[in-house]
């Protein structure tokens, strides 16, 4: 578990724009469900 959080801080320092695109769409298709209702 240690080795795989390490590795999350890692990408998260290489590649921060890249996460928050992942969270973006992440919010966005969790608001999907409330609109279609």
């Amino acid at each position: 578990l240690d080795g795989l959080h390490f590795d999350d801080k890692l990408h998260f320092v290489e590649k921060p724009v890249e996460i928050v695109d992942r969270e973006v769409k992440r919010l966005k298709r969790s608001q999907i469900p409330l609109v279609k209702v």
